[in-house]
């Protein structure tokens, strides 16, 4: 990262290639990119692109520019990330799933079917799927032997199963039919399984938050100071356990 946090430049490591042996470039990155902003993508996730302040990104999601004017450029190796203004989330926005690579030949050779099956895909990771077609009750993730750390990857198989009712899965967790099932969808799961001795805590990167409708109509609310003071004064303990008695925990945040 420069020293004003406007560029970030990162170094793809050797040896990289998707699950059909074809290499990984810094090109694909910027594809990838580039792809996600473009209005005839109508990616539902572009906001992410343009929080990360790229130069030009929200003149190329409205449709003001061109994606080749997006501020990431290859150079070798290296993907170089030219920001408008400083972005702290960054970092964290370049492992997001919807920022892997994608090889350009073949998203536009599979079309609109790209992504909505299996063998639709390649993958960048230590794992590829099989068997799904999009709405499969159960499919496979297979090893990877072109992943660049393959000799570490022992696992060859995992067995995935999709159960509709979380009250299902928690059975077939008990009868041995599954290796986990979350408790956590509703009350009345969570309440009743809880204090089972297999109950593992495991925090999610998630958050819910309330926000502001402010449509105008409450003048009060235009005032910073005043939605600092309500936002100081909400219960968020209570809140937590009245409306979501799932294991989820307050959180605090300024933001008002």
């Amino acid at each position: 990262m420069s020293s004003d946090g406007l560029t970030y430049t990162v170094t793809l490591r050797d040896g990289l290639n998707y699950s059909d042996g074809t290499k990984i470039t810094a090109e694909d990155f910027v594809y990838t990119w580039q792809r996600m902003v473009d209005p005839a993508t109508a990616s539902e996730y572009a906001y992410l692109a343009s929080d990360s302040h790229l130069v030009n990104v929200a003149d190329i999601i409205a449709d003001n520019k061109s994606v080749d004017e997006l501020g990431v450029k290859a150079e070798g190796n290296k993907v170089i990330f030219t920001l408008s203004n400083p972005s702290p989330q960054f970092k964290s926005l370049l492992s997001f799933s919807n920022f892997v690579p994608q090889h350009k030949e073949f998203v536009e050779k599979t079309g609109k079917q790209y992504g909505t099956k299996s063998d639709k895909q390649i993958y960048s990771g230590p794992f590829k799927i099989e068997n799904w077609n999009g709405t499969s009750g159960s499919f496979k993730l297979v090893k990877n032997n072109n992943y660049w750390d393959a000799k570490h990857i022992k696992t060859k198989t995992i067995n995935i199963q999709t159960v509709k009712k979380p009250d299902t899965a928690v059975q077939m967790y008990k009868q041995g039919q599954l290796d986990f099932a979350s408790i956590s969808s509703t009350s009345a799961i969570f309440n009743s399984n809880k204090k089972n001795k297999d109950v593992v805590t495991v925090p999610e990167a998630t958050t819910s938050y309330m926000t502001y409708n402010e449509t105008g109509k409450v003048k009060g609310l235009d005032n910073f100071k005043i939605r600092q003071a309500l936002n100081l004064a909400t219960d968020r303990k209570g809140i937590v356990e009245a409306a979501v008695d799932t294991g989820s925990v307050p959180d605090r945040s300024n933001g008002c």
